[in-house]
């Protein structure tokens, strides 16, 4: 059947077919968007993987520094061919020491010089098998770490230190420890090693060394390491100040902390002798017991002066000392109790005070007692942690019986003599 339709009305037309493309148009917009947003979570994702990979890389750099500081003190700790990676001179150069030569910071540093006495390299003339990082001598120059920092004076570029590791030890230290770290195409490594003065401060007018040495370790992590692009990424310094443990030590060669008796010949020499509580000294003083320079009246810190003036320089011209010998010009004998065995029994603090001036064959004046004098004390529970603490050489023994030990308490008992 046909209907008929009859004419449409332009207001009766339907608008639903002139919207449709605005859909097309907020998917568009929506899409863009969601892109730009998931661009910049992109971008920001990588920021913050660049940046964690870049802490990693010094990270990774600071820990080989660390570990190569840690070497070098071990060094120290045994200089000798033992020692785990102990450079030999050949694996050091010693030619770029500059150090303040008259202790005057005023005046110009000098260059080290091979062969001068007043300029001399480190271990100049001085090395011996022992290592060159064995015990410095502060009194010596050659023997002593005196140089500055790499670039530290302007007026000697490039240097200062008094040793820098060579190039070709750094491999060997780099090969041992770090093969291939952390990766192949991204190695970790030790870039430069130095040693020289550790830190002086003015301390009452007079510059005063902190401690032995300086030690500085350079690192660096390198991609595409030995290759024509290696690049570095990454560096640290790490710099450590090698001290002396301050150890309260003994004022001379023999030293009690309590009593002391010896009556036999008095055969200690140069230093002092000194007991905390009483002391029985040989009575026959002149034979066993030996003389020395005269000290000031109940003062063992001070040599003999009084108002004429008499004083060590006249005592040492007077014509009844002049020639006649000194048995030992730095011995004396302090103890903090009495002394027995004197002749006559006294209390004195300076039993045989000076009578001026002497023959300087017979004088006793560096006897003291009744005196204030201290003895060091030693922690036990430090010194037993320093012992177990795994360093090169410090061992550990408790007391098993009679003269045996174990060492740290287990194992077989040994005498002192067999373990050392």
């Amino acid at each position: 059947m046909i209907t008929k339709v009859g004419p449409v009305k332009e207001g009766e037309l339907s608008r639903d077919g002139g919207e449709q493309g605005s859909a097309l148009i907020i998917a568009t917009l929506v899409t863009v968007i969601l892109a730009l947003l998931g661009l910049s979570y992109l971008m920001m994702a990588q920021t913050e993987s660049t940046i964690a990979e870049n802490e990693r890389n010094a990270a990774t750099a600071m820990y080989v520094a660390e570990a190569g500081t840690r070497l070098v003190v071990n060094w120290f700790n045994d200089p000798t061919a033992t020692g785990y990676l102990v450079p030999t001179t050949g694996n050091v150069d010693r030619t770029l020491r500059v150090f303040d030569h008259d202790n005057n910071p005023g005046t110009a540093r000098v260059q080290a010089i091979s062969g001068n006495a007043a300029q001399p390299l480190y271990k100049d003339a001085t090395f011996t098998a022992s290592g060159i990082l064995d015990r410095p001598y502060r009194s010596a120059l050659a023997e002593t770490f005196l140089g500055v920092e790499t670039g530290a004076d302007a007026g000697f570029p490039n240097a200062g230190p008094d040793l820098v590791v060579s190039g070709a030890h750094l491999a060997t230290i780099n090969n041992t420890l770090f093969p291939n770290f952390p990766k192949a195409d991204l190695r970790a490594r030790i870039s430069r090693i130095e040693v020289y003065s550790p830190p002086i401060a003015n301390i009452g007018g007079a510059s005063t060394r902190l401690g032995v040495a300086t030690i500085k370790v350079t690192a660096g992590v390198f991609m595409y390491p030995g290759t024509a692009d290696e690049r570095q990424i990454a560096t640290r310094v790490v710099k450590a100040v090698v001290n002396e443990i301050p150890v309260p030590g003994p004022v001379g060669p023999l030293q009690s902390c309590a009593d002391l008796g010896y009556t036999g010949a008095f055969e200690i020499h140069w230093g002092t002798g000194s007991a905390l509580a009483s002391a029985d000294l040989p009575s026959n003083l002149d034979n066993k017991v030996p003389t020395g320079l005269p000290y000031a009246l109940n003062d063992p810190g001070t040599y003999y002066t009084d108002a004429v003036p008499h004083n060590l320089a006249t005592w040492a011209a007077d014509p009844a000392i002049n020639n006649n010998p000194i048995e030992d010009p730095w011995f004396k004998f302090v103890s903090g109790g009495t002394i027995t065995s004197l002749s006559p029994a006294t209390s004195n603090p300076q039993p045989y005070p000076v009578t001026y001036p002497g023959d300087g064959t017979n004088s006793h004046s560096n006897i003291f007692q009744n005196t204030v004098i201290n003895c060091p004390a030693f922690d036990y529970s430090l010194w037993k942690s320093i012992a177990q603490g795994g360093n090169r050489g410090n061992y550990y023994y408790t007391w098993s019986s009679a003269v045996q030990y174990r060492l740290d308490g287990m194992g077989k008992p040994v005498t002192y003599e067999a373990s050392t």
